[in-house]
């Protein structure tokens, strides 16, 4: 494709999903009567330079993990720096440079609707996004709603951490690198499964639409068989 660069808008920002040209389904539905909310990330607007990309895009309420360099463990030399390497293709340089990205899983930084930026000491990201959606769910039980909850998981932290702890195993995490990964698996699985307990609990399923699409691949390290084929 000629494409040798991954752009991922809320890191290196540039090129973001323009609410001008596209459609989300959240701002239809919003439009329509129903409540709107997300929790999770969102990679595709710099949240930082455009503030409102979210409220364009069809969401109420949200609760995000930014995904850009994270100022506190940045200065302006290495931001600077930063933008050249962008300029200059350097993925060498913006590789290990993600090392300082914003958490998205211990101590994770998160922007809201209120427009707050937060870290959340002690806590795992993962949890910190599923209390939002589930309080959202109860808070619009009601009425119409749509939850978007593109999850954080089960990506590593960063192109150099592949692989990070859950609270189910992080006082005896896996020193083999599949195994940790199995364990992100299926913390998410898990969280998916308390996610449909609550609607079951607050007699939501017989009306409600649950959709579970899956994300892009793993890192090369990282291998699984499908149909007797080894798979990357």
């Amino acid at each position: 494709t000629g494409w040798y660069l991954h752009h991922d808008a809320a890191l290196y920002s540039g090129g973001g999903f323009d609410p001008r040209r596209e459609v989300t389904f959240a701002r239809l539905l919003r439009d329509a009567g129903y409540a709107t909310g997300m929790a999770g990330k969102w990679q595709i607007n710099n949240l930082y330079a455009e503030p409102d990309a979210l409220t364009r895009h069809g969401f109420n309420e949200y609760l995000v993990w930014p995904g850009s360099i994270d100022r506190d463990k940045a200065d302006a030399d290495f931001l600077r720096t930063f933008q050249e390497a962008i300029a200059n293709n350097d993925h060498v340089f913006l590789s290990e440079a993600t090392r300082k990205i914003e958490s998205r899983y211990w101590d994770p930084v998160t922007l809201s609707s209120k427009g707050e930026r937060q870290t959340h000491e002690g806590a795992f990201g993962p949890d910190v996004f599923q209390k939002f959606g589930i309080d959202f769910i109860r808070k619009h039980k009601d009425h119409p709603f749509l939850l978007y909850a593109p999850m954080v998981l089960t990506h590593g932290q960063n192109v150099k951490e592949h692989v990070v702890p859950t609270p189910d195993n992080r006082d005896n995490p896996p020193a083999d690198e599949h195994a940790a990964f199995r364990d992100m698996l299926r913390y998410a699985d898990k969280q998916i499964g308390a996610l449909v307990q609550e609607l079951e609990a607050l007699d939501l399923m017989r009306r409600t639409m649950v959709i579970i699409a899956s994300d892009n691949g793993t890192e090369k390290s990282l291998s699984a068989r499908a149909n007797g084929r080894l798979v990357q």
